[in-house]
């Protein structure tokens, strides 16, 4: 059993020196966020040492002993778990890094595994703008404007639930429409780690009804 356990500590070792295989991790402003090793940690494990932006220490782990904190600031909003599993809390944009933990044998073996974390703001609350809103012959020409105060989102537009093929890049939906009434317009923008829908309902008659 110890072979083989040792043989599978070398494989993971090798494979990670060839090239450190980054694990990558999104997390929200205020959020929480655990970082798992991805490996489970061997049960003969003597230390585990994680760290912040690659050589910060955050904390050291002793087999038996209680965990030892480096940084008196991840110490108030961090918690180590019985897998290796790094809890952090009330996350801040300031958190963003990357990330390692290093599991060492009672052998001296270390494997080092990397997390790169991004945090981001949540999304908010997305406004909708009627403009360039026309009558014509039987209908209604309209672009309806979808916008958030923050960067690096996408948008996307549901009319009644079903995904607008032709809606902007930047958030605008140009539409050319007949005689249909009450219908449903969604807006959804998401970054990497939330999502946020903010609705608009045509009455007809190029009346609308919701978020202006």
């Amino acid at each position: 059993m110890a072979t083989v356990l040792a043989v599978l500590l070398l494989s993971v070792l090798s494979c990670g020196k060839a090239e450190e295989k980054t694990k990558l991790m999104n997390g929200i402003v205020n959020g929480t966020v655990d970082l798992e090793p991805g490996i489970p940690i061997l049960e003969r494990y003597q230390q585990i040492k994680w760290f912040y932006n690659h050589t910060q220490q955050i904390l050291k782990k002793q087999k038996g002993k209680s965990v030892h904190y480096n940084n008196e600031y991840f110490k108030n909003k961090t918690k180590l778990f019985e897998n290796g599993t790094l809890r952090i809390v009330r996350l801040r944009k300031e958190d963003s890094s990357k990330y390692k933990i290093i599991v060492e044998d009672e052998k001296g073996l270390e494997i080092p595994i990397m997390i790169q974390l991004n945090i981001y703001a949540p999304v908010p609350k997305p406004r909708l703008n009627v403009t360039s809103l026309k009558k014509t012959k039987g209908g209604c020409s309209v672009t309806l404007k979808c916008s958030v105060s923050i960067p690096d989102v996408t948008y996307t537009w549901y009319k009644d639930d079903k995904k607008c093929s032709y809606s902007e890049l930047n958030g605008d939906l140009v539409l050319s429409l007949t005689s249909e009434s009450n219908i449903m317009y969604n807006c959804t923008v998401c970054n990497s780690a939330s999502c946020n829908t903010e609705s608009i309902y045509y009455r007809g008659d190029c009346q609308w009804q919701g978020s202006v």
